[in-house]
């Protein structure tokens, strides 16, 4: 049985037991490594799918799909901060792929792991950060923030005159 069958079978134990295999033949395969990754949290075992994700983003460190399992597996282990931070990544792979839908994926569990008491990310608290990062001169963050919400919200009216307003003062200075 391949390992592709016994995940389609829900028999993880097998799958885990044949992509062992597959990689002491090949440990260069980021996508066997996410693979075992899901098989592990399947069977309840983060911290295990946790070092097999890590492998698979040694090899392949822009694989989105692999830092958003990276982020519900330290959420099963209850690290919350990690699992943000791995949320936010995946988010800004999902975007510089252009794949809205998963980045917005992201964006929600965020919210779901935040405390109530931290501010939610929402356009105007990318806007905001953007206008902040602006006034201390920090352009890059701006045009960051900017961007970051402008692939979420292209028509954005306040967020297309600010990023316009930072790339004429970006102008001015070179």
């Amino acid at each position: 049985m391949s390992y592709q069958q016994a995940m389609q079978a829900g028999d993880y134990g097998v799958a885990i037991a044949t992509l062992e295999t597959l990689l002491q033949n090949n440990p260069n395969q980021p996508r066997l490594w996410y693979t075992k990754a899901v098989a592990l949290l399947s069977l309840k075992q983060p911290t295990a799918a946790i070092i097999a994700i890590e492998q698979a983003l040694r090899l392949n460190p822009n694989m989105a799909i692999a830092h958003r399992l990276l982020a519900k597996a330290h959420r099963q282990t209850g690290d919350t901060s990690k699992a943000i931070m791995a949320y936010k990544q995946a988010t800004r792979l999902y975007l510089n792929a252009q794949d809205r839908t998963n980045a917005q994926a992201c964006l929600a569990e965020i919210e779901t792991l935040r405390p109530n008491t931290e501010p939610l990310i929402s356009s105007k608290g990318f806007l905001d950060d953007a206008i902040a990062a602006t006034q201390q001169g920090n352009y890059r963050k701006a045009i960051q923030d900017l961007n970051w919400l402008l692939q979420l919200e292209p028509h954005n009216v306040e967020a297309l005159v600010q990023r316009i307003a930072v790339a004429i003062k970006v102008r001015t200075l070179h």
